[in-house]
């Protein structure tokens, strides 16, 4: 019997080895081919519009990046972002997403001084001062002014990174006029006292809590209280995930300044949000 417990237990020992090394192998494979991605162009940017609820024109984007490799097959977000944060490959990736942007909406930036984009940030661009150096050198000789970049971190990500290094980021970017926007906030553990210790501009309310509108469900009235946060923090606010209507005028209602979502649209290519915008105007 012991024997026999002997073996199962080596069998399962070897087994696990193999899993973590096939897994390895994987990570790395995937890696490699990242970077060989990055430097063939085949990464592309896709832009989901924001609305201005009060007014309802479209007042900016979000940018996001995908990755499509050759046939088309398309690598999802949740397995290439963390490697890519994991290796370093986040920051090149950062600054392709920024000069590709500068290269695709150079024009509509500089067209309308009030329309932005918003740049999603990982909690490892915190670490140092590298993100300044490359959004100047992607932005700084065009026609796309610093205050039409928001650039967001999730609150997950200023929990990590709450250091002096990323206060004083965050601090070098609004003094070129940049906005910083909370993301995710209320999926972290933040208090009301430790978020307004940080320079901040927009408060994003999470997709979970707008699906919760119009439901019995106890979060739903958890969209008011971020609400009310925000404004005595006195933040604007953004609505991400917004699918229907009756979420879009409750937001509306209750005085939140933007929101994001398919009610309005799918995130669109550059050629795609121009025709959007010509329509919308």
């Amino acid at each position: 019997m012991a024997l026999m417990l002997g073996a199962i237990g080596a069998g399962t020992s070897v087994l696990l080895v193999f899993l973590v090394i096939a897994i390895l192998l994987r990570r790395l494979s995937l890696q490699g081919e990242m970077q060989r991605s990055l430097q063939k162009d085949e990464f592309e940017i896709n832009y989901q519009p924001v609305i201005e609820l009060a007014t309802g024109r479209c007042a900016g984007v979000e940018a996001f990046i995908s990755w499509v490799q050759p046939g088309g097959k398309r690598v999802r977000p949740d397995l290439f972002i963390p490697l890519a944060e994991d290796t370093g490959l986040i920051e090149p990736m950062t600054e392709w997403l920024m000069k590709q942007i500068r290269n695709e909406l150079e024009d509509v930036l500089g067209n309308d001084r009030s329309f932005h984009v918003a740049i999603n940030l990982s909690p490892c661009h915190f670490e140092s001062e590298k993100i300044l150096s490359t959004s100047s050198r992607a932005f700084g000789s065009s026609a796309i002014m610093p205050e039409q970049i928001i650039y967001e971190i999730t609150e997950r990500g200023l929990i990590r990174e709450d250091n002096g290094i990323a206060r004083n980021v965050m601090k070098k970017l609004r003094e070129r006029n940049s906005a910083i926007a909370l993301d995710d906030f209320g999926t972290g553990y933040s208090s009301l006292s430790y978020i307004s210790s940080f320079p901040l501009d927009y408060l994003k309310i999470d997709k979970q809590f707008v699906d919760a509108i119009g439901t019995d469900s106890l979060m739903a009235g958890l969209v008011d209280s971020i609400i009310d946060m925000a404004k005595r923090l006195k933040l604007r606010t953004i609505a991400e995930g917004v699918e229907k209507a009756e979420q879009a005028e409750y937001l509306r209602a209750r005085g939140v300044d933007y929101a994001q979502g398919w009610y309005y649209s799918r995130a669109l290519t550059a050629a795609e949000l121009e025709e959007f915008m010509q329509v919308d105007s």
